[in-house]
């Protein structure tokens, strides 16, 4: 693994030291544990021309980071960019584990956490819809959590203006989806949209309706034997 513009390298066995991986991307903690570092890992030619243009994802994620931050979203910043070898590196501060992590380890099972992190999903959702803001990748592993218990948005390279109420069904049922896929209940979920529903009324057509599926699953779930 080289070394990246100052950051010191990542553990020797690079396995240890993934903090995220997609489709198109993979994202290391550095070694001294206070930094992030995603390399890009598509074509390299297309990523060498979007670079000069102004159109690589990464770039466009900077971009957007900033602006978000300007309207008092709370967004993880990049610190640092360089295209090496045909590969974009972008270095952010190591900010806390995402909801993701958390969520996959048991926290919402914890009842000191359970509450304070449903309360930080609701908020940024809430946030982002006030913000008139479509964030295509609002999900678990996209969110992390500070040392304080406030969570940020890391990856917002998607996020663009709010223009119809498909977007926020869109946003809800990622958000669900991927709670509901790293163990969290139903309950949880239920609990999250209502406290959505309290913060925006602007998303109440979409939290209403996964609202009503997720409570006819349980009612699907608890039928006596002899209806079955």
């Amino acid at each position: 693994m080289k070394k990246f513009d100052g950051f010191k390298p990542i553990d020797a066995d690079p396995a240890k030291c993934v903090f995220k991986t997609d489709a198109r991307s993979t994202v290391w903690q550095t070694a001294d544990g206070n930094w992030v570092i995603k390399r890009f890992g598509h074509n390299r030619i297309r990523q060498i021309l979007s670079w000069l243009i102004g159109l690589h994802p990464g770039q466009r994620e900077c971009r957007r980071a900033r602006a978000l931050a300007a309207q008092e979203l709370p967004v993880v910043q990049v610190a640092k960019t360089r295209l090496i070898s045909g590969r974009l590196w972008v270095a952010t501060e190591f900010v806390g584990p995402s909801m993701q992590q958390l969520v996959a380890s048991g926290a919402l099972r914890d009842e000191r956490q359970r509450l304070p992190l449903l309360s930080q999903l609701a908020d940024l959702a809430s946030r982002l819809v006030r913000a008139n803001c479509f964030f295509r990748d609002f999900q678990l592993a996209n969110i992390v959590v500070d040392a304080n218990g406030h969570a940020k948005l890391i990856d917002v390279g998607s996020a663009r203006g709010l223009s119809s109420e498909s977007q926020i069904s869109r946003m809800l049922n990622l958000l669900i989806e991927t709670m509901l896929k790293e163990g969290a209940t139903i309950e949880d979920c239920l609990t999250v949209l209502g406290m959505i529903l309290e913060r925006s009324p602007a998303c109440e057509s979409a939290a209403r309706r996964i609202i009503g599926t997720l409570q006819g699953e349980v009612e699907q779930d608890t039928a006596t034997p002899a209806m079955l």
